[in-house]
């Protein structure tokens, strides 16, 4: 009987032990539920950056450079988002490239510079370690897409005429050189032509030549066939500045030109390629290869 009763005591016993492990079970189970609910609230991983790049221009619209010591910042509200230091050597036309980072929790952010769809951000730009003023607003268009990109250019100075000319370009290039004709920035003007040389002042400041010095344009000095059969085209460049070549068939009397994108070397045996950023300021051939289909080149620059 005793050991009946022996064996029973144990059965209940490690009946019991089993009951609470069970229970253990339980509270873990529950206890993981709780600090682990679907409901609750955390940060979301990054996603893929959002993008700005452009071209950063000084006060007389040439590209900065990057020896000039010129950080473009990219802010949301007083938080830093990223920071890049101006390099020309990029290509393409630009000189600065910032990227965003996204988070899409509708929560706490990953970081406190993480930014989402739609968000405002804005720009600043230091030399050295003070800041420059910009034209225009500071605010770039909002957030989009996550791992999308938008070109915005930029232009240090003041524009305080609103002519999309910086008002040191005008007083240091125009007014300082026209023997009193002119006497403040209201006065000089986008589509005037200062110096007489066919390229209006507007034009003068986006290709960084100069709009008091009728010599100083943007066009071909010489167009020759080279030896190798390549038309060869000779004009003086802007350092920092990227220049394509567009070529168009001849038209018919009364008809448009059809400017189309060309490829050309910017030596006789290089790689063809679509744009060429001026690693210095002088005369410079680029070389295209004659075919019938065009009878006309023009050079732009790229903004």
């Amino acid at each position: 009987m005793l050991r009946k009763k022996e064996t029973k005591e144990r059965a209940y016993s490690h009946s019991k032990a089993k009951g609470r492990l069970f229970i253990d079970i339980l509270s873990l189970l529950f206890s993981a539920c709780f600090f682990y609910s679907p409901f609750s609230v955390f940060a979301e991983p990054p996603l893929p950056s959002y993008r700005y790049y452009g071209m950063l221009a000084n006060e007389y619209g040439w590209p900065v450079l990057s020896g000039d010591n010129t950080v473009v910042i990219l802010k949301s509200g007083t938080n830093e988002c990223g920071r890049f230091t101006a390099n020309e050597l990029l290509g393409d036309g630009i000189n600065y490239i910032l990227e965003a980072p996204m988070d899409n929790a509708a929560g706490a952010r990953y970081a406190s510079y993480a930014v989402r769809q739609g968000d405002t951000v804005t720009v600043a730009v230091l030399v050295g370690d003070v800041e420059q003023p910009l034209m225009g607003d500071a605010t770039l268009p909002v957030i989009g897409n996550p791992g999308d990109a938008i070109r915005v250019s930029l232009n240090m100075g003041t524009d305080l005429d609103g002519d999309g000319l910086p008002d040191q370009w005008e007083t240091a290039l125009i007014i300082n050189n026209s023997g009193g004709l002119y006497t403040n920035i209201y006065q000089v003007l986008p589509g005037d032509d200062f110096d007489g040389d066919g390229a209006s002042n507007m034009d003068e400041y986006l290709a960084g030549t100069a709009p008091q010095w009728a010599e100083d344009v943007l066009e071909a000095c010489e167009w020759m066939r080279n030896a190798d059969g390549l038309f060869a085209l000779r004009f003086y460049t802007k350092q920092g500045i990227t220049y394509e070549i567009f070529a168009s068939p001849l038209p018919p009397p009364d008809q448009t030109f059809e400017w189309s994108r060309v490829m050309f070397r910017a030596s006789p045996g290089g790689t063809e390629q679509a744009n060429s950023t001026a690693a210095l300021s002088g005369p410079t051939f680029y070389y295209v290869t004659p075919t019938n289909a065009f009878s006309l080149y023009r050079l732009e620059v790229l903004r």
